[in-house]
């Protein structure tokens, strides 16, 4: 029998590629090169630094989104709370879009390779800017329409807005037509505000997110990704 050269074995590639012939890591491993998790580091990299919202963690920034601001508090929760909607309203709410278009397109990217970001975080991220975007909209119609009906609760220009409630319904929705979540999402939510004032607004929005995500495509991100995995496996 003939001894295996070494040029033999490199052609199979490196050692952490190889395995016997027929076998499950022959058939179905694939080593590639490093270069393109390299371009997508470089590049998320690059779009954290568009500005401080890209440039926060996941957990500090819908930490600042859910924040409810105060009026005469020194903390703006990194310039999120709009005390005077007057002045810069529509400038905080250009560089959230901003936040959550590139962490949209980030979180597909990357929950789509190899190394997985993960979805939960950055799915509760660009839900809570959607939804910190209306309510800095509402609150700026508040202050501009104060004596419209739909704000007749306010009783003038007392600020009764809270837009870190509007990020945190965005986030529950947006989290419950990834994920496909319901019951657990909503005690989730009501953990992290550590109040039942808000169930109404949260149950709903989790349902008719659930209700629109279904119609669209029946299963969730999960099902979707072990269906391709198992598919995969067979039949690479």
């Amino acid at each position: 029998m003939e001894p295996r050269r070494p040029e033999q074995d490199m052609a199979q590639g490196p050692p952490h590629c190889r395995g016997p012939p027929g076998g499950l890591i022959h058939t179905h491993s694939k080593c590639t090169s490093n270069r393109p998790y390299l371009k997508i580091t470089a590049i998320t990299t690059i779009l954290s630094f568009v500005n401080d919202y890209t440039l926060m963690n996941g957990t500090e920034l819908v930490y600042n989104l859910f924040a409810r601001c105060r009026s005469g508090s020194p903390d703006t929760h990194a310039g999120l709370c709009v005390l005077d909607p007057g002045k810069n309203t529509f400038q905080v709410m250009r560089m959230i879009a901003v936040a959550m278009v590139v962490k949209a397109a980030l979180t597909v990217v990357t929950f789509g390779i190899k190394l997985p970001a993960g979805i939960f975080i950055p799915t509760l991220g660009v839900g809570a800017c959607a939804g910190r975007i209306v309510g800095l909209a509402v609150q700026y119609a508040q202050w501009r329409w104060p004596a419209a009906p739909i704000f007749s609760p306010c009783k003038g220009n007392i600020p009764c807005v809270i837009p870190g409630l509007y990020a945190m319904v965005g986030a529950a929705a947006t989290l419950s037509g990834v994920t496909r979540t319901t019951v657990s999402l909503a005690v989730i939510m009501f953990e992290l505000t550590d109040t039942l004032t808000y169930a109404v607004p949260v149950m709903l929005a989790v349902l008719v997110a659930k209700t629109v995500a279904d119609a669209l495509e029946p299963k969730g991100i999960y099902d979707l990704v072990i269906e391709y995995a198992i598919s995969a496996f067979f039949f690479q």
